[in-house]
């Protein structure tokens, strides 16, 4: 599968798929991507690593967060887990 750019981009867009790097106890993945959405991709500023322009660490905070509040709310001590 032919690259573009660095060799460890997980984004293949001249074969239009991205592979998707496992967490634990499951297998990698190659995804195919629509000819909309490769447009969309080369759109986006190569000097960025992100596509979404959100860190995960925020992204994590604000679920945890969320999933606290709703715990309280429905009194319900497992969401905290």
């Amino acid at each position: 599968m032919p690259k573009s750019g660095n060799s460890n981009e997980p984004r293949d867009l001249l074969g239009k798929s991205v592979r998707i790097t496992p967490e634990k106890g499951s297998d990698p993945r190659i995804m195919p991507l629509s000819n909309k959405l490769v447009d969309a991709l080369n759109s986006i500023s190569k000097n960025t690593t992100t596509v979404f322009g959100i860190k995960a660490e925020l992204t994590r905070r604000s679920y945890s967060k969320q999933r606290n509040q709703l715990a309280a709310k429905l009194q319900h001590s497992r969401l905290k887990q």
